[in-house]
């Protein structure tokens, strides 16, 4: 799995300089694989990887909707964290195939404990996206 670090120096707001790039690269890179004809696949469809960043795009609209911003990121925080069940139950139903997009979901949602970590975890999550679609 892609070691994910949110924070070069978190004291001085400094991200990994790579995190947007080549980790998100990574990320999709480590939920490919190859099946029996030599075809790309990937753990999980866009269908599916579409619907948990839709979570994620939904809970940073009500921060960013919200008069005090904090407050609302310790309410959201609760169903950011539902996600990684929301992954374990598609993978439960074998929508998601491997483990690799669940280990980043679930290591990148640890790494979320205040609203600039979870404005990194969002941009993360978009760059996966963009990626995804190459």
């Amino acid at each position: 799995m892609v070691e994910i670090v949110f924070w070069k120096d978190k004291g001085k707001q400094q991200i990994t300089i790579d995190l947007f790039s080549v980790k998100a690269e990574e990320i999709i890179k480590s939920i490919s694989f190859k099946d029996n004809r030599g075809n790309e696949k990937r753990e999980l469809d866009k269908n599916q990887i579409r619907r948990f960043y839709n979570d994620v795009v939904v809970i940073s609209s009500k921060i960013n909707n919200a008069k005090d911003k904090e407050l609302e990121f310790e309410k959201q925080l609760p169903y950011l964290n539902m996600i990684n069940a929301k992954v374990a139950y598609s993978k439960a139903r074998k929508l998601i195939t491997g483990d690799n997009f669940s280990d980043y979901i679930k290591k990148s949602i640890q790494q979320v404990n205040d609203l600039d970590d979870f404005k990194v975890f969002c941009s993360l999550f978009e760059s996966v996206i963009a990626y995804f679609g190459k």
